[in-house]
């Protein structure tokens, strides 16, 4: 029982170090069912190093974000991508890529525009419902990045990053366990997928409620088996 479990030294230097590391991440609100479970079942001794995982990987991605910015200045690549446009003003990818440094800046009047321009160009250009669900995403407006996401997936319906953004969306709109359905799917899809859409699935699947936190921990275990030496690196990075 809880007892036998807070007095294995194992599993209390697991939790220690659990939640030492989860105090640093944004993510610990939203992942105490995950967190109560992983502390008081002693039938599973990969629990431990599931919440290790959780934790290490939430602490790894939030010190290491990913932004354009490492590849030059927004603006100056905005600059550059509306003189090909004016050399070429039918070029529906150029408004596209245009709209999408737009929508990373966080100009959502401007990014719109690139992606009504481009499918005006070019009807049939599919990405650009991915874009605008990203943006609406991005934007706080879920309901609507859900409208344009649905739409590309009627079209793709296999597209790992696609079903990501889509489940994020339904997370935004308080659906856990539709997102969490949406986060499984996405990670079969993904080739490469990384630690953010496990994590993620255990958060939404914490936030169905505590009957739902076992299917959370098998979930992490499953990405701790398939990321197992990422997390290594991690730990060492740490």
């Amino acid at each position: 029982g809880p007892a036998e479990a807070s007095s294995s030294p194992t599993l209390h230097s697991g939790r220690a170090r659990y939640q030492g590391f989860l105090v640093k991440s944004p993510h610990r609100t939203d992942l105490d069912t995950v967190v109560g479970y992983l502390i008081t079942e002693p039938s599973r001794p990969r629990a431990v190093l599931a919440g290790i995982w959780l934790a290490v990987s939430s602490v790894a991605s939030w010190l290491s974000p990913v932004t354009l910015e490492a590849h030059g200045p927004l603006l100056e690549r905005i600059e550059r991508l509306t003189v090909k446009i004016q050399r070429d003003p039918d070029n529906a990818e150029l408004y596209l890529d245009r709209g999408e440094l737009h929508r990373h800046h966080r100009d959502w009047t401007a990014a719109e525009a690139d992606y009504d321009r481009a499918v005006q160009i070019r009807p049939a250009l599919a990405l650009v419902d991915l874009a605008r669900g990203r943006m609406f995403l991005d934007a706080g407006r879920p309901e609507r990045a859900m409208a344009a996401l649905d739409r590309f997936l009627a079209r793709q319906p296999d597209h790992g990053e696609a079903l990501l953004e889509r489940a994020r969306a339904l997370v935004r709109q308080n659906q856990p366990l539709a997102a969490a359905a949406d986060f499984t799917s996405a990670i079969e899809r993904l080739a490469e997928p990384t630690p953010e859409p496990y994590l993620e699935r255990a958060q939404a699947l914490a936030a169905g409620g505590p009957a739902h936190a076992p299917e959370a921990l098998r979930g992490l275990e499953e990405g701790m088996a398939r990321l197992g030496p990422l997390v290594v690196l991690q730990l060492q990075a740490l």
